[in-house]
């Protein structure tokens, strides 16, 4: 962000000075930059106090020796460099998705109630991910079926990502699976790590508008997301 060139902008467009095309570009960075909106809305306010003041300087018969543009971008200048200094200080305490990921990532743990397939359950459990999943790809199981969801998390735990996001995907559009939203806490925790978080967002939502066990977790991480 270039403060001093920003501010040049704001304050033409504040004075009503820029031609249709600037017009354009300038509300389409408005509406796209969040940075540069709040430069404005700051502009905007700091604008407005130093008119009020102003007048109230008019009314009581009192007079400034310094011009009034002057004093405005001045205050303009010193407002949005601690706004950029505040945005900067949030940005470098800020974690990356990647981070995020390895704080929010957990493997799926095999459910306490599932006494079938016990040679995948062993395996699963003793972190034997490739030969689990060779034994689950053996049995071709369906969607909405557990073995499926485990059949993902043994392809993200091996390294085959994309194939663990498209299974989780797919039962995550599943309303025959008691996986479900197990499967679009996962898919947005990928989406998170491929530094997609509108994706990542999207699927969190819909972990936290239902009521699976990752939902509180989903919500933690939505506000940690702040800022991506």
């Amino acid at each position: 962000m270039n403060a001093i060139s920003d501010i040049d902008l704001i304050q033409k467009f504040q004075d009503d000075e820029l031609n249709e095309q600037e017009l354009a570009t300038f509300k389409k960075r408005f509406e796209q930059d969040p940075v540069f909106a709040k430069e404005v809305k700051s502009f905007v306010d700091i604008s407005a106090t130093l008119q009020g003041i102003k007048s109230y300087q008019n009314k009581q018969g009192q007079s400034s020796s310094t011009p009034y543009r002057l004093y405005m971008r001045i205050a303009a200048v010193v407002a949005l460099l601690i706004l950029s200094t505040v945005i900067l200080f949030n940005k470098f305490g800020q974690k990356s998705s990647q981070e995020l990921y390895q704080a929010y990532y957990q493997v799926a743990p095999w459910p306490s109630d599932r006494s079938s397939s016990s040679m995948i359950q062993q395996l699963y459990l003793a972190g034997e991910y490739q030969n689990a999943l060779d034994k689950i790809e053996e049995q071709v199981p369906k969607v909405h079926t557990p073995s499926y969801f485990y059949l993902g998390n043994c392809h993200l735990r091996v390294g085959n990502q994309d194939m663990a996001k498209a299974i989780f995907t797919q039962i995550a559009k599943s309303d025959k699976s008691f996986y479900q939203k197990d499967a679009q806490w996962f898919v947005g925790l990928i989406h998170l790590k491929e530094n997609n978080p509108s994706m990542a967002r999207t699927y969190l939502q819909l972990v936290i508008d239902g009521d699976g066990k990752y939902q509180q977790q989903a919500q933690e991480l939505l506000k940690d997301m702040n800022g991506l």
